[in-house]
């Protein structure tokens, strides 16, 4: 049944937008939908999006005369009896289930044209893939609580062209990924991912029981030093080195890293064979740098930092394969104490890695070849979508990092080779725009500060102005989706978690009260044994 709630008055103030005039302006919010009908077809429903509702005709000497015409009695004594509103709509299309997407006619409904409120089984029709494979729920639509109108994204988007998610502190990003990766897991879908978790928020996922067999919690991932190069050894020290240090550190690392194909040839004597040194430590990397006449204090000083470096281990390293385990999400937590720099190359080493060998697993499906077993054995032989929290952090705006570097390249080209990138932040405005701009799906929760929000306008075209006004105005758990992995941009109430959230923010005044009549106890209990010695050391003197 059509739900009738205004009618025509013309152009908006863009071609693709137009005005109407309602009487129903509490179910009319921003970002709801609405449709009108083609003339010459009554089954055909062009969907439209409010934008805005601020301009009130008051009484019926501001509703234009130009109205009059095209609408009925019923109609006219509607508007002239009740309070009407100006609203401003923006025309997305006729909805086409083959091409997944709207066919923008670029038509405006004429003057009194009926607009119809857009019902729940229109907007599911939309917003349901009848694709049950490769399909996210991320939750309903937002202000249609009561008919839990699901809200779906198509996976393939997001592993493909990357995602971002911006949200302020408390918003609800880590909730919202957690949702995310709940769903990439699910037996429809089966995706593999990879999560850099810099502050421990998603370990909760691998604990589920339902849901902790589809998870790989990687504790302390290690890094074999023999295996950094030098521009591993860039990313870890604070400042560049030098050109001659690096030449230096260069000789020195192939001094010791002699190869176990020229260890074991037959032409190298068998007592040098004994000698080789196929595992190493940074102090051993500086003994070898103190010898001879070219000691370098400076280059020996930053070697030494990496010392307490925990990811960095002379014997073992986390292989590719344990990082990237087909069909799970694999969950890296950043070692207790870990500083910027050591973050640093956590990151920069395992996802150079899973670039690298998603690079070598597509050129050898295309059937090139040209490597040898060893290198096969690293392939990475499915899509990787990386996601990393405090994304700002490893590609920030105004800092020069290799890990920005690299970001960027997988941000540019990481969909040839089936890397997809997710990066999320709480603060947009210090990510670099190269990297959010190449997002071409977004996630944007509650948004305060207005520089973020206007970065988010400038590098999130997808959603539109007037979703992006509402940023300051949602709530924990609700979010504006928007981009290629979903129809149309919809205001979305994120659903419950089915695992438990690992990254709640505390009861300050609940555990505070918790902790305070716990140190009561104590301090009784510690009270009553100090009574009964001095009793007991009484009686005892009493006694003598």
């Amino acid at each position: 049944m059509k739900d009738l709630t205004g009618w025509a008055l013309g152009p908006g103030r863009t071609e693709e937008s137009f005005d109407f005039v309602t009487t129903e302006i509490e179910k009319l919010k921003v970002g709801e939908f609405v449709y009108y009908e083609p003339d010459d077809r009554d089954d055909t429903k062009i969907l439209c999006r409010i934008q805005e509702r601020d301009r009130i005709v008051a009484d019926e000497s501001d509703v234009p005369q130009t109205l009059e015409p095209h609408v009925d009695a019923d109609g006219m004594e509607t508007l002239t009896t009740n309070r009407g509103y100006r609203v401003t709509a923006k025309v997305l299309g006729v909805y086409d289930e083959d091409m997944g997407g709207f066919r923008n006619l670029r038509s405006s409904p004429h003057i009194g044209q009926e607009v119809y409120y857009a019902h729940d089984e229109l907007l599911a029709e939309i917003l349901t893939p009848s694709e049950r494979q490769g399909v996210l729920h991320m939750g309903h639509v937002l202000n249609r609580e009561d008919a839990d109108v699901k809200v779906f994204v198509d996976m393939d988007e997001v592993a493909t062209k990357h995602l971002s998610v911006l949200a302020s502190t408390g918003a609800g990003k880590s909730y919202t990924v957690g949702v995310l990766l709940e769903e990439t897991v699910k037996p429809g879908n089966r995706g593999t991912s990879v999560v850099f978790d810099i502050h421990g928020e998603y370990f909760t996922l691998a604990e589920d029981d339902e849901y902790g067999d589809r998870f790989n919690l990687i504790e302390e991932p290690r890094i074999k030093i023999s295996n950094l190069d030098l521009d591993d050894f860039q990313v870890a020290f604070a400042e560049d080195a030098t050109n001659v240090q690096r030449e230096r550190l260069r000789e020195v690392l192939d001094d010791l890293d002699i190869d176990d194909t020229t260890a074991s040839s037959s032409s190298v004597s068998a007592e040098y064979q004994d000698n080789v040194r196929r595992d190493y430590s940074v102090a051993d990397i500086i003994d070898r740098l103190s010898e001879g006449n070219r000691v370098d204090d400076n280059l020996a000083w930053r070697l030494g930092l990496l010392e307490d470096f925990v990811s960095l281990d002379p014997e073992t390293e986390t292989s590719v394969q344990e990082l990237c385990e087909p069909g799970k999400c694999n969950i890296i937590e950043f070692p207790t104490g870990a500083e910027e720099l050591e973050r640093n190359l956590i990151l920069w080493y395992f996802t150079k890695q899973i670039m690298e060998s998603r690079k070598e697993a597509v050129r050898v499906q295309r059937g090139r070849g040209g490597f040898d077993a060893k290198a096969r054995e690293r392939h990475i032989d499915v899509p990787v979508t990386i996601f990393i929290e405090e994304a700002h952090n490893f590609a920030p705006i105004d800092r020069e990092l290799k890990t920005r570097d690299l970001l960027q390249e997988i941000a540019r080209e990481g969909r040839k080779f089936g890397v997809g990138l997710c990066v999320i932040s709480q603060r947009p405005s210090r990510l670099d725009e190269d990297v959010l701009s190449q997002c071409n799906s977004s996630i944007i929760m509650k948004v305060r500060n207005g520089v973020d929000q206007e970065t988010i306008a400038r590098s999130v075209e997808a959603a539109g102005e007037d979703l992006l006004r509402d940023l300051p105005g949602l709530t924990t758990g609700q979010a504006i989706l928007a981009g290629d992995f979903i129809n149309t941009p919809v205001l979305t109430k994120i659903r419950l978690r089915e695992t438990e959230h690992g990254g709640m923010t505390p009861d300050v005044a609940k555990e505070s009260i918790k902790a305070y009549k716990e140190a009561q106890k104590r301090k009784k209990k510690k009270r009553e044994r100090a009574k009964k010695k001095a009793k007991k050391s009484r009686d005892k003197g009493r006694g003598d």
